[in-house]
This record gives structure tokens, sequence and C-alpha cells, in this order.
């Protein structure tokens, strides 16, 4: 068994895995796989966040995801366009990826599944 390695600031690479819809069968979804690099928030970051997201209610509740997902991807792997070729990563490409329901929630289910060991307990 691997000793905890303390840091100020973590960062690392999970894989995400979305559904989204199949472009060639109609009504059906597509597992797709691609690679994250996290830098997370602390809890007292963490919290921070909340506050402020409190205290600006005019900023939708979508929007606040977005910018919270940007705040903690540092970059991405394996993302492809239409064409099969790399997407690079940057903010606006990051933030139009994020637009898409499907790719939204798949990178939040996995940056909380990599902050709470459920990889490890799932055996992953």
């Amino acid at each position: 068994m691997a000793k905890f390695k303390f840091s100020e600031r973590y960062r690392y690479w999970w894989q995400v895995v979305t559904n989204a819809p199949s472009d060639t069968k109609p009504g059906h979804t597509e597992k797709q796989t691609f690679q994250v690099e996290f830098e997370p928030v602390t809890a007292t970051e963490s919290k921070e966040w909340d506050e402020r997201v409190a205290r600006e209610p005019t900023v939708g509740g979508i929007e606040n995801d977005v910018n919270f997902l940007v705040s903690v991807i540092r970059g991405w792997k394996d993302v492809a366009d239409g064409d099969g070729q790399d997407v690079e990563f940057t903010e606006e490409n990051l933030r139009a990826a994020l637009e898409w329901t499907w790719f939204r929630t798949a990178v939040f289910k996995a940056y909380y599944a990599s902050q709470s060991g459920e990889a490890a307990r799932l055996g992953n």
C-alpha cells in the first residue's frame, strides 16, 4: 500500500464516462470516455464558493455549475470533434462542452467520485 502523499495542491487525471446521444442509433445513448485533469478545491474553498453563490442569487444554477467546473479542470485528453480530430483544451472549448447536459453531468460525477474515493470502493 502506498503512503499518503500530502500536498498543498493536488492535480490528477481522472477518467470520465458519459452517455451521449448516439448519432447512429436514434433514441439510444453510447458510452464515450475521456480524461480530465482536475485541480480540486479544498474544503475551505468549497465553502467559500457556496457562500459566494448564495450571495449572488441572480446567477443561474447551470452557470454556477459551469463556473465551478471551469475552476477545477486544467486539461483533457481523448476529446475529439465530429471528424475524429483532437479538440484542444481551452477554456472556451471547455465552456462549450459544458453546455451539453450529458457532458456536464459526467464531469461532475467524475469529480465527486475522485473526491469521495468511490473508484477505490468500486475496485477501479
